[in-house]
Parts: C-alpha cells; structure tokens; sequence
C-alpha cells in the first residue's frame, strides 16, 4: 500500500502558503472527481449504482467559506471596478436629425388637409347635406326631372336610349345595367339644366351680370 500523502507542516494555518497549497489540492481532487465523473459516463459498469466515498483527511475539514470570506472584500473591489471600465454610454438615437434626402423618401410626415371653398348658407347646407346622407324620394326625383327638362339648345343633356335592335340582343342583366345608368345621366342633366337657367339668369343682367359669382 501507498503512504498516506502527509500536510506540509504550516506554522500558520492562515498563511499564504497554506491557502495556495489548500486551493492547489481541491483544484486537483476536483480534477480528479471530474475525470472519473467522464468514464462513468463513457462506459458504466455494473457497479455503477455503487455509492462510493472519496477519502477523506483531517486537511478536508476546513470550509471553502472560510477563503471565500477572507478574499470577499477583494473580489467585490475587481467585479465593481470592471463594471465601471466596461460601461460604455448608450447613443439616443431617436432624437438625430435625418438628412433632406432621407426625409424625402419617408414621404410627408401627416397628409395635407383638403382644401375647401368659402362657406355657404347654413340653410342650403343643412339640407344638401340631408340630401347627401339619404338620397331623395323617387317622388322627388320624378318632380325635379320634369321641373329641369334639358334645355331645347341643348338636347344633349338628356342621355340617348338604346337602339331597339340592341336591345333584343342584350341579356337581362347587360339591360337593367343600361337602364340604370340612364336614370343616372338623366339626374346629371336635368341637375345641369337647373344651374343653367340660373347662370344665364346672372349673365342676363345689365352689364354681364355679378363677376363674383361667375367666378
């Protein structure tokens, strides 16, 4: 059998050459705990389940929290000076002017109100703006059409109906889309031959009329 590796005889317990060789023998115990640790796990064995004790010494008494307290004030001291070197300041970007250029190609920061014409009457506008929400009665769209026929100037504002050849040869669907949009563009005309008789009313006037309002 091997000898029993003895302690160096320390005359100090808390000397530097006590804590360095204390340190040097659990660095290697842990080495070799680590080694056997691997072949294990590599190749188990059958006694593998065996719980087994590593020796243990007098030397093996002493707690690692005794050299952790003595060198405690020492490693707070490293750890708070490296944190200090490593801080780096964090740059604001989000308060940096961008060029012309770039600005252009993110386009307009807010769109640009619509632009609008003078007021009217509160009166016509409570009323178009009626109209517009809720249309008008087939009632009050027969009135106006007959009230506003197109003038006899100018035929052209009531739309022209479809030849009767072409008519036999649409399907029922091609038909109600026409005869829709021949309400529509009769609306427009009779709405046109309203604003008509109203301008050539203004223009009549003695001297041509309000230029103000022509504009």
């Amino acid at each position: 059998m091997s000898e029993k590796r003895k302690r160096p005889d320390f005359s100090d317990s808390d000397s530097d050459d006590y804590i360095i060789w204390k340190i040097a023998r659990l660095k290697k115990r842990l080495k070799k705990h680590h080694s056997k640790g691997r072949r294990s796990h590599r190749s188990p064995s059958p006694q593998s389940d065996v719980f087994t004790t590593p020796d243990h010494s007098d030397d093996d008494d002493v707690p690692l929290s005794a050299f952790a307290a003595r060198n405690a004030d020492a490693v707070d001291s490293e750890v708070a000076g490296s944190c200090i070197t490593n801080t780096t300041p964090i740059e604001d970007g989000g308060s940096s002017i961008l060029d012309a250029s770039i600005l252009a190609l993110l386009g307009d920061e807010k769109p640009s109100a619509d632009v609008l014409g003078p007021s009217i009457h509160v009166d016509l506008t409570s009323r178009w703006s009626f109209i517009l929400s809720n249309g008008l009665s087939e009632a009050s769209v027969n009135t106006l059409l007959k009230k506003y026929p197109p003038p006899e100037n100018c035929p052209l504002l009531k739309c022209p109906r479809i030849n009767p050849e072409v008519a036999s040869a649409i399907n029922e669907q091609v038909a109600r889309r026409d005869s829709n949009l021949n309400g529509l563009q009769n609306q427009i005309g009779a709405a046109l031959s309203a604003l008509g008789q109203l301008a050539s009313a203004v223009v009549s006037e003695e001297g041509g009329g309000t230029w103000l309002m022509l504009n």
